[in-house]
């Protein structure tokens, strides 16, 4: 099912696999404790991922703001790892924290019925890690999915997905087997890393240079092609691409074999497997001057890092929540105008924004405030927005 997210076959076919995923339920269901009425909201949320993760920068913001009426109780399918900074600040922000990477699904289950909650909130989907199969007789009274998976579970016991209008506009209900809970203008809000260096442009004599900092897996044919368009649109373009997927000669050398076949020639390419560090990580923005959304499943994280960095994000909004993810982040950024709806529309942002090298400079200055100023970062806000989705579940 996460394998589908990649791939450009139907949203209805994805759909379809997913709801067939009820039948690896293991029921009957057991009627989930309820605790007395009153006191504070009583929230699990079950992740494997609340440490230095792609999920942690988002899952952070709601944890971290929690008022005195949520109580959140946090079970970790993570092995535990001390030299974690971003699991300690969870452990220290949590009401409670349960070790659960060693237990299996039945003691699982015990575990969050044994804390009497209101709502469970589990991050993973159907991603590494994931622990479905422990919800399958329905731990608690509300089950509502959010931030980690792009798409629907499929499973009968999940009640609710948060989404936004962008990510799955209405009639989107078709494609999911949740109740979809709107948090708009955007379902994510992020929270940029502290030691992120200060934004920088590329060299003056450097050549304009696209990139992705995407897994190697999201660069699906559509993305392909929609680069393809935007290096036609720019003459003497490059791309950069890093991804740890790529460290291998193997790999690099079928990805730029790809790439050829879409129509992006290999010594148009650099390929960039491995950074040390969040610092270097980051850094290496200081060689792109515009970013190029993967296809059908967007970035996430990345896109959120480049416009940090001061880098404009360019995506095709599509059919699909996994295909939507960069028009939500980009809307709630106030930066709607690098949203195209195809590929042609795509390489004439790209190419207006290499003919102009002041404007660049100047986004590349003004990001950082303007996303801080935006939706986007909105903390405050998007945490009451979260929880008043999560507190309407309750009867």
């Amino acid at each position: 099912l996460l394998a589908l997210n990649y791939s450009s076959r139907p949203a209805d076919e994805i759909a379809a696999a997913h709801r067939a995923y009820a039948s690896c339920v293991r029921g009957p269901a057991a009627a989930p404790p309820r605790r007395a009425a009153g006191g504070p909201l009583r929230v699990g949320v079950l992740s494997g991922d609340l440490r230095t993760h792609s999920v942690g920068y988002f899952a952070e913001v709601f944890l971290r703001r929690a008022p005195s009426e949520v109580e959140w109780v946090v079970f970790s399918t993570a092995v535990p790892d001390a030299g974690d900074a971003m699991m300690a600040r969870f452990r220290a922000e949590a009401s409670e924290w349960v070790e659960c990477a060693f237990l299996d699904d039945a003691a699982l289950d015990a575990a969050i019925r044994a804390r009497q909650l209101d709502v469970l909130l589990e991050l993973s989907g159907h991603t590494a890690g994931a622990r479905l199969a422990a919800l399958d007789r329905k731990p608690a009274p509300a089950i509502v999915t959010a931030i980690g998976y792009p798409n629907t579970t499929g499973h009968p016991a999940v009640d609710a997905r948060i989404v936004d209008s962008t990510t799955d506009p209405e009639g989107a209900e078709r494609l999911s087997t949740e109740r979809l809970l709107r948090i708009d203008p955007c379902f994510l809000c992020y929270t940029p890393p502290a030691d992120a260096p200060a934004p920088e442009m590329p060299a003056a004599d450097a050549p304009f240079t696209f990139g992705s900092f995407n897994l190697s897996t999201k660069v699906g044919a559509d993305a392909v092609s929609a680069w393809a368009h935007a290096m036609r649109a720019v003459d003497g373009s490059r791309l950069l691409v890093k991804s740890r997927t790529l460290e291998g000669e193997h790999a690099r050398e079928h990805f730029l074999s790809r790439l050829e076949q879409g129509g992006i020639a290999r010594e148009r390419v650099e390929i960039v497997g491995y950074t040390k560090g969040v610092a270097e990580h980051f850094a290496l923005y200081r060689r792109v001057h515009v970013a190029l959304d993967t296809m059908p499943y967007n970035g996430t994280t990345t896109t959120c890092e480049a416009l940090w960095m001061g880098v404009p994000v360019l995506t095709v909004v599509g059919d699909r929540h996994a295909a939507r993810v960069g028009a939500s982040l980009l809307r709630a950024a106030g930066l709607g105008a690098w949203v195209a709806q195809n590929t042609d529309e795509l390489a004439g942002i790209a190419a207006a924004l290499a003919r102009d090298h002041g404007a660049l400079a100047a986004w590349r200055r003004n990001l950082r405030e303007i996303l801080r100023s935006s939706a986007l970062l909105d903390q405050a806000a998007y945490h009451q927005r979260f929880v008043a989705a999560l507190r309407g579940l309750v009867g």
